[in-house]
Parts: structure tokens; sequence; C-alpha cells
């Protein structure tokens, strides 16, 4: 019964191989092992083998995105950044005529009130 058992496990490893699941190929006989001691359900079984392989497919995804990042070139890390203020500066650009309205018609507000104020309205009003 042994080599029957040994012989599944290579296959298995072959399997896991062809199929590129290195996290599981690491860890699935340990896991095999605890889910036989503890009686867990094969369901649970496959799950915390999926959940181990996503968490090393993440794992080394951010780790070959910095190997890559360190090919490029020193500025390569701030296209974002870059087209991020030249969407500020253009978004300035497109409202800055909207802004000086505003501001005018603000000013002009304000010099009515003032030309319409006691203290600054003339002593002797124009005669018609």
């Amino acid at each position: 019964m042994k080599t029957a058992n040994s012989v599944d496990a290579a296959r298995i490893e072959l399997l896991l191989s062809d199929l590129r699941l290195p996290a599981i190929k690491l860890m699935w006989a340990k896991f095999a092992e605890q889910s036989d001691k503890e009686g867990w359900p094969a369901a649970r079984f496959l799950a915390a083998l999926a959940e181990h392989e996503i968490a090393d497919r993440g794992r080394r995804r951010i780790q070959q995105y910095g190997w890559r990042l360190s090919d490029h070139r020193p500025h390569a890390a701030d296209v974002q950044t870059q087209r991020a203020r030249k969407a500020i500066a253009m978004a300035t650009v497109q409202y800055l005529p909207d802004f000086a309205y505003i501001v005018a018609i603000a000013l002009f507000v304000l010099s009515l009130r003032w030309l319409s104020s006691p203290a600054t309205a003339s002593p002797n009003p124009p005669s018609a």
C-alpha cells in the first residue's frame, strides 16, 4: 500500500508542475496529512490549498513588479505623477477665465456698494 501512495504522490507532483501550481506543490503533502489527521472534508482541504496558492501568487506578483521596475530608467516610477501634474495644469488653465470672471463680478459688486455708502457718496448730488 505504501508504494501506491508514493506513486500517487509522484503523479500529484507531476500534475501540479504541469498545471504550474508551485505553492500547492510545496504544501499539499503537509495539508493532506493534516486533513487526514483532523478529518477535514475535501472542500476544506481544497480551499486551504487554493488560499495558499492565491497568497503565494500575490506575493510573487509584487516581487516581480519590484524587479521589473528596477530595470527601467529612474523616472519610470514618476509616470503617474507626471500625468497627474499635467492634468492639474490643464484644469488650472481651463478654469482660469472662469475664476477671473467671478473675481471681476465680486469686485464690481463691492465697488457699487462702496459708491453707494454714505461716506463715499458725493455731498452734492448732480442736478437734473
